[in-house]
């Protein structure tokens, strides 16, 4: 059957074929596979979605021990790949390296050492036994910035240090020796930041401090020392917003209060002293549109809801637990128009609340257990406007979800017990239970609601590519900026991801979409731009996922610039 290319027709025609309609559910929750039969807990951990449509985690086959598994979002496709037969690799630590993922693993014969795979059996290999024999390097915190990958690891004549690798064992080496002997800097909090590293690491001279590296030796530099003297700044909870790093440090007259930076030393500062007589102590930052938001102690009022405000400088939010006692927000995730966090009022105990940055618009989910025990909520995940989390309403673990502020959540299937969720493509995955003659299994949501995701990066980091949430019956409007000027833009659209292939041109720009449904050209320039997609109505389209990338062409000669991959949810 033909295809109509400026149109999203009712049901969606991909490649000459039609994607047939299919029943319709809120969500739809299914065991992915047995990967332990015999009723022995195969125990998924360490979920870690890449490339956007691929699922690295480690789990039980009953036969092998924790070992590394691939699952592939798109086709379904799962692989186990078996480290170390002995004992079991127990792998973790996922980061993203082109088009395979590095991580540490354990082997009778290395001990824990750092490993690189493209998620096949071929393509899963030892990046090198950086402490030679069975004794561990320990690599930790692995963090993807600048086409490499940063982490920390230790060694006996140097202690835990920065390292770095390109993928390669030639070039897996030692950034710096930031602390020389055997004590090591202990570097942690490794964050991504223009190209290279932020970091906290303590150089024997004045204390745990704010570094900041870029991957070289001569790179690798004390930014500033925060709590100037030996005495320990101890930079914490780096969160990228605006684009500066946030965090928590202490300041000799201060104490712990917030602080940015925008990767220079005279761009560090404190933001605020928000509790003038004591430690703040912010935690749990979040990025929210053009506010932060995060828990912090303020006087007389304990451990509540702070942010930044409009005009500058922080206020509390909303004092949930009124007077001296602490409500503790935690787990603050931002969705779309809320952030979603745990918090206790008292007598409900720990629940679910949200909040869209006031006071009046901070609200509680409701009492999900009655009593002060409180549901506990965790993992919180947003996905749209919805977040999915754990709780326990009297009768044990189970799978959440909550959309509108002040309604109570609902539960979603009949998971018991999961763990480690994890977004990947538009589906949400867990470690759960299903049936009673199963035990701790991967597990599958699907239909979680409308969302946009965005998938990895342009070739050119000033272009931007947002849209609006998919909602059926309305139009959801895609929109960007900053395309290089004389070049003709192409909406393109795909029924999955692709692994990336080269495009023309100098940019060596990639394409995550092959171009199946093309829309255009986009209307305006492209020093703004934007396009009006209208998502019929139906609702056998509830849950479909269409990946997008805005192409830009020049045509003589032929050159394309594309921008990042975003996943559309389409959903309610």
């Amino acid at each position: 059957m033909p295809c109509r290319p400026l149109i999203l027709p009712v049901l969606l025609c991909v490649s000459g074929t039609l994607v047939q309609p299919r029943a319709v559910h809120a969500q739809r929750c299914r065991l992915v596979r047995d990967i332990a039969p015999g009723g022995s807990p195969a125990s998924p951990q360490a979920l870690a979605c890449a490339f956007g449509d691929r699922l690295f985690f480690s789990a039980s086959d009953s036969r092998h021990g924790l070992e590394l598994w691939v699952l592939d979002d798109s086709t379904g496709a799962l692989t186990g790949i078996d480290i170390d037969p002995a004992t079991g690799s127990d792998p973790r630590g996922f980061a993203e390296l082109g088009q395979r993922v590095v991580f540490s693993a354990q082997t009778v014969a290395e001990g824990r050492e750092p490993w690189i795979s493209d998620g096949t059996v071929a393509g899963t290999l030892p990046l090198g036994d950086l402490v030679p024999g069975s004794r561990p390097s320990d690599p930790d915190e692995f963090v993807s910035a600048g086409g490499r990958v940063f982490f920390t690891a230790t060694e006996p004549a140097a202690g835990r240090e920065l390292w770095i690798t390109d993928g390669t064992p030639a070039g897996t080496r030692r950034v710096a020796d930031i602390r020389p002997g055997t004590l090591g800097s202990d570097p942690h909090g490794l964050t991504a930041y223009g190209g290279g590293v932020l970091l906290s690491a303590n150089d024997g001279v004045v204390g745990s401090e704010l570094w900041i590296t870029d991957g070289t030796t001569a790179g690798t530099r004390l930014l500033r020392d925060l709590n100037p003297g030996t005495n320990n700044g101890s930079p914490a909870g780096f969160t990228l917003h605006d684009g500066s790093v946030w965090f928590s440090a202490r300041d000799r007259n201060a104490g712990i209060e917030l602080w940015s930076t925008d990767g220079t030393s005279s761009g560090t500062s404190l933001y605020a002293d928000i509790h003038p007589s004591g430690d703040s102590r912010p935690s749990d930052l979040v990025s929210f549109g053009s506010r932060l938001l995060f828990a912090a102690n303020g006087p007389g009022v304990g451990i509540e809801l702070f942010g930044t405000l409009p005009g500058g400088g922080v206020g509390l939010i909303h004092d949930i637990r009124p007077g001296g006692p602490s409500s503790s927000p935690r787990e603050l995730v931002a969705a779309e128009g809320r952030v979603w966090f745990r918090a206790s009022d008292g007598p409900q105990g720990n629940e679910l609340w949200s909040t869209d940055g006031t006071s009046a618009g901070t609200v509680s989910s409701g009492d999900l257990r009655a009593g002060g025990t409180g549901s506990q909520p965790t993992g919180l995940v947003a996905f749209g406007a919805h977040c999915y989390f754990v709780a326990n309403d009297g009768g044990g673990d189970g799978l959440w979800t909550a959309e509108l502020p002040g309604v109570l959540p609902r539960r979603v299937c009949s998971l018991t017990a999961p763990r480690g969720l994890a977004l990947c493509g538009c589906r949400l995955y867990c470690g759960a239970v299903s049936d009673p003659l199963l035990s701790v299994e991967l597990h599958v949501v699907e239909d979680l609601g409308a969302a946009v995701r965005g998938v990895g990066a342009g070739c050119l980091a000033s272009m931007s590519f947002e849209a609006s949430l998919p909602r059926l019956g309305n139009t959801t409007t895609l929109r960007g900026r900053n395309a290089p000027p004389g070049t003709l833009g192409l909406l393109v659209f795909d029924a999955a991801l692709r692994a990336p292939q080269p495009l023309p041109g100098p940019l060596a720009c990639a394409g995550r979409v092959q171009p199946l449904i093309v829309l255009g050209p986009v209307a305006g320039s492209p020093t703004s731009w934007s396009f009006g997609l209208t998502i019929p109505n139906d609702p056998t389209l509830q849950g479909v996922c269409l990946p997008t990338q805005s192409w830009w062409i020049a045509p003589t000669p032929l050159a394309i610039a594309t921008t990042r991959t975003l996943l559309l949810s389409l959903g309610r």
